[in-house]
């Protein structure tokens, strides 16, 4: 089922129980990683907190829903901050959930059919959903690694470089020699530009390295 959409600062938006819903992950796991990567996220833009007069207002108008009772900051997440999500649980239960909430949820009818509903099957409008997914996947297959994952880099550099060499004047040797591999093994500046589809293999890269 659907979760139904909130009309907020004229954007549809959804709580972060609903995302975590249709992500299949638990609602605190997303604000974890909200936090973990904030900068990420413009509230205005991929959210909007709702606090005080504000949230006492908006849960009167919700006084069937328990999972508002106890909550003093209410995060409402716009298509954008969905997608933020689908980004970085990088799954295909949330890859595939956000496709289906983008096009049934987030998209209003008028965006593309302004003279009728009836137009939403329409080839054009099938063609602009298909692009508009096409692009969003794109976007996710160049998302860099984010802090989390950085670190999980690091920790793996360091426990190869150790299982390498008891010699802490070999090891620092051995840690520019292992980032240089990774640079150039995945083509980039930077371990922390090495794309999130290629951590998997980048593990591996590390854990089997040799000098």
């Amino acid at each position: 089922m659907l979760p139904t959409t909130i009309e907020y600062a004229s954007q549809r938006t959804l709580t972060t129980q609903q995302i975590a819903d249709a992500y299949q992950v638990e609602a605190k796991s997303l604000l974890r990683n909200f936090q973990r990567n904030r900068k990420a996220f413009i509230q205005g833009e991929h959210y909007y907190a709702l606090t005080g007069d504000e949230l006492k207002r908006f849960k009167a108008s919700r006084q069937n829903d328990a999972t508002l009772k106890f909550i003093s900051t209410l995060y409402l997440w716009t298509e954008k901050g969905a997608w933020q999500f689908a980004k970085s649980l990088r799954t295909e239960a949330a890859s595939r959930a956000f496709q289906l909430l983008m096009s049934q949820c987030f998209t209003k009818p008028s965006e593309y059919a302004p003279q009728t509903a009836a137009l939403i099957t329409s080839p054009e409008y099938i063609v602009a959903i298909e692009h508009r997914v096409s692009h969003l996947e794109q976007e996710l297959r160049k998302a860099t690694i984010h802090t989390g994952e950085q670190k999980r880099v690091q920790i793996a550099v360091r426990q190869r470089v150790q299982g390498l060499s008891t010699s802490r004047a070999y090891q620092a040797k051995l840690y520019p020699k292992l980032y240089h591999a990774l640079k150039k093994t995945y083509q980039v500046s930077s371990y922390r530009d090495i794309c999130r589809v290629d951590l998997p293999e980048a593990m591996r890269f590390i854990a089997h390295w040799q000098s």
